[in-house]
């Protein structure tokens, strides 16, 4: 017997989510580029920028207070996260709005399947059944929107590529090669862009393990 409770989750959610791992320097440059937004968008006379206090306060809990540094997962709740920031609830959802709006965090709405007893009226007694509920909403991080023209996009998946494939590097001479991630990019500005995130990605690959090797030399 299959159930399917309408009022028990909300349009346009979905089974599973994928997380985004993101090492030390993204979560860093996540909130910095974020409070850097709000500056620039202030206006006189109001309370910060598109982000707002609020909104920043909500970013920090996400990355400092929830976020899995090694598996990326994050499905706080509302009522979790409002705590965490010191705000209330439904603050804490409008500032999960701007942050959304912003590109700042992608939101997955999510359901599962769950088998539970229900009562069967026509049965008269209860049965073993599957029930639809919804999920805490899970999230990805990522830099806004203004700022991936110069940053990158965290999501996309020949960024990712891009990632994996110059961290086993010890320079940045052959991030173009044989196996050219960005072959299929016409020369451009988007191209430009994306040879100078894979080559911030390896530099930045050579320098956390030139820290690790001293901090094993201290040892």
């Amino acid at each position: 017997m299959d159930i399917f409770d309408r009022k028990r989750w909300r349009k346009g959610s979905v089974y599973g989510s994928d997380f985004r791992p993101l090492d030390r320097n993204q979560r860093a440059a996540v909130l910095f580029l974020a409070e850097q937004l709000d500056r620039r968008t202030h206006l006189p006379g109001r309370h910060g920028g598109m982000i707002g206090r609020t909104g920043l306060a909500v970013l920090r809990a996400l990355v400092t207070r929830f976020l899995d540094f090694k598996t990326g997962r994050l499905d706080p709740s509302i009522a979790a996260i409002a705590r965490a920031a010191n705000v209330a609830r439904s603050t804490a959802q409008d500032a999960l709005d701007r942050l959304e709006a912003a590109g700042i965090i992608e939101r997955t709405r999510r359901i599962a399947r769950v088998r539970m007893k229900v009562w069967n009226a026509i049965a008269g007694r209860f049965v073993i059944a599957d029930r639809v509920v919804q999920q805490t909403n899970a999230y990805c991080l990522n830099y806004a929107v203004p700022h991936r023209a110069e940053h990158g996009d965290l999501g996309a998946p020949l960024l990712r590529r891009i990632a994996s494939d110059t961290g086993s590097r010890s320079g940045t001479n052959n991030l173009i090669n044989s196996n050219d991630p960005l072959a299929g990019i016409a020369a451009g500005p988007l191209r430009d862009t994306l040879e100078r995130l894979g080559k911030t990605l390896a530099l930045e690959s050579v320098k956390e393990e030139k820290r690790g090797l001293m901090g094993e030399a201290c040892i």
